[in-house]
């Protein structure tokens, strides 16, 4: 990249416009900036058209792209502080880079870590667009990923800008890369003699709900507890996660049916709470 940006720099034509004066070197410099800005923006379109053709995940495209863009630009300026007859500043940039680098790294430590983490993010993708993550008791949808942050819309609505290098140094969960995730709730039922009749009853309705899972994963109710009140239930059930369907509709359903069937079978229902 050095060798390249000198080459540039040694090229005759900067000899030509080192002969004329400040406003039409200005001007020079002004469109190298406007032309290095917009041939950024269409080659980071064209590459991240290119690259999603490669890829099934839009993330490494866009991050790649984001990238190129910024170099493109960068080197816009090198040739505008060049037209301007800066040569020296700029070429003063490019030799003192690794200083240049190891002290902006030191004052901007938070922003280089976020970077350096969204490259292995968009690398080893431990998460795509639209996938349900939780990391640091956030949980959200992905919708991008930036050179800085990941961007996530939780449940409520609300956009959350999670630091790249937060989603590296803590656990992440993502509850949509397996397809399905596992909800439970808790039944609590008063004594009764005929135990297995109301386990039946409440795996049958489980079963009859169209959004539960049934296939891989399938609906189960384990007596988890006896006391002197009765007996604790847990019932246990899978949701796609691609399904639009609320995990908190699913367990109100089938708290209501669960009330109602027990209730005409006989049984009486201690306290029933979600977990």
């Amino acid at each position: 990249m050095k060798a390249f940006i000198y080459k540039l720099f040694n090229a005759p034509f900067f000899e030509n416009v080192d002969s004329l004066g400040v406003l039409p070197r200005l001007f020079i410099a002004c469109c190298f900036l406007i032309i290095a800005w917009l041939f950024g923006l269409q080659i980071k379109k064209l590459s991240k058209n290119r690259l999603r053709k490669r890829f099934d995940d839009p993330l490494l495209p866009a991050f790649l792209a984001n990238i190129l863009r910024i170099i493109i630009v960068l080197v816009g300026i090198l040739m505008a502080l060049k037209v301007m007859q800066l040569g020296g500043v700029a070429t003063s940039l490019m030799a003192g880079a690794g200083i240049s680098a190891f002290i902006i790294g030191f004052a901007l430590k938070d922003i280089g870590e976020n970077f350096l983490a969204g490259i292995l993010l968009a690398s080893n993708r431990p998460f795509r667009v639209g996938d349900l993550i939780e990391c640091n008791s956030i949980k959200g949808v992905v919708t991008a990923l930036n050179l800085k942050d990941t961007e996530l819309k939780t449940a409520d609505g609300k956009d959350v800008y999670m630091p790249n290098s937060m989603l590296i140094k803590n656990p992440l969960q993502n509850y949509t890369i397996d397809g399905s995730h596992r909800y439970e709730f808790l039944v609590k039922i008063q004594y009764h003699p005929d135990l297995v009749k109301a386990k039946t009853i409440i795996e049958e309705i489980m079963f009859d709900m169209q959004s539960v899972v049934n296939e891989v994963h399938k609906p189960s109710v384990q007596l988890m507890n006896i006391s002197n009140g009765g007996y604790e239930f847990n019932v246990y059930f899978w949701l796609y996660t691609i399904s639009e369907v609320s995990s908190s509709n699913v367990k109100t359903q089938a708290m209501i049916q669960i009330v109602e069937k027990l209730g005409v079978a006989g049984f009486a229902l201690g306290n029933s709470k979600e977990d």
